[in-house]
């Protein structure tokens, strides 16, 4: 193909039943297009490619964020495909992405909720939560996703304190506890790429369990615990379930939460996979 020269333009209407002709005189070939399939070849796919992920069945939640504007029902992209309640006015939005042309907009008094489950009570198993965050505002605790209810029912939240990445875990109201606040100032209005693993680490502990706070691939503080977690409650994007406040405020994406611990320090180039 080549060799193909001389070819004239004629600029006319078209019907999808005209046809586009090549003539490759070199080889004396003569190529025929139909002109809708080679107008739908040149059209750009709307369905994203991901891939596929060998460790889907790890994936707990998966809050990919795509939707029409002003959307304001959600999917968890997971195998279990959990049933969402909102709180406030949370949407999917095409003002703001990471990927795929859309987000979670949350306006600081809105919150998504997902009931308790068997999956879920994965007992002191490793646990990774990564996602795509851009904050609109740094003021204060930001709740991005909690399971975390007080004096009844202890167990972890992801939050921003300040505009640093910070992760608690607590098992009762005594001293039994870790809270890690990373070092790492989160910029407003642009997207960051954050997350925490909870694994045995043998580089950190020889036993004990890890909390590897991760923004955009570098680490940015740990600590060790000892601490067997609450499994019994639900999950809540976007705000404390202890205070019923503490929102978020700005654009998440592509948000996943895995009962395996995950390589943070790689950098996701394209959305994360929804099928294994």
């Amino acid at each position: 193909m080549s060799n193909i020269k001389n070819l004239a333009v004629i600029k006319t209407s078209r019907v999808n039943n005209d046809w586009l002709v090549l003539q490759d005189d070199a080889n004396n070939q003569t190529y025929r297009i139909k002109a809708s399939n080679f107008v739908a070849g040149l059209a750009p796919s709307t369905t994203p490619n991901y891939g596929n992920d060998a460790n889907y069945s790890n994936r707990l939640l998966l809050l990919k964020g795509n939707g029409s504007d002003g959307q304001s029902t959600f999917t968890d992209n997971s195998n279990y495909n959990r049933t969402i309640t909102t709180q406030g006015s949370p949407i999917i939005t095409v003002s703001q992405s990471r990927f795929d042309g859309s987000s979670i907009y949350f306006d600081g008094a809105s919150s998504l909720s997902m009931p308790s489950a068997s999956e879920l009570s994965f007992g002191n198993s490793d646990f990774t939560i990564q996602a795509w965050v851009q904050p609109l505002s740094v003021t204060g605790t930001r709740v991005i996703l909690d399971r975390y209810s007080a004096s009844t029912a202890w167990s972890w939240f992801l939050a921003l304190n300040g505009n640093k990445l910070r992760f608690v875990v607590r098992a009762d109201s005594t001293s039994n506890w870790t809270d890690i606040i990373g070092s790492v100032s989160l910029p407003l209005l642009q997207w960051s790429y954050i997350g925490v693993r909870v694994t045995v680490d043998t580089v950190i502990h020889p036993t004990n369990k890890s909390l590897v706070l991760w923004i955009n691939g570098v680490r940015d503080g740990s600590a060790t615990h000892t601490i067997s977690l609450n499994n019994s409650l639900p999950l809540t994007v976007g705000r404390a379930q202890s205070t019923a406040n503490n929102y978020f405020y700005g654009y998440i994406d592509d948000l996943r939460f895995s009962n395996r611990a995950e390589d943070l320090s790689i950098i996701p180039g394209r959305g994360f996979p929804i099928s294994a």
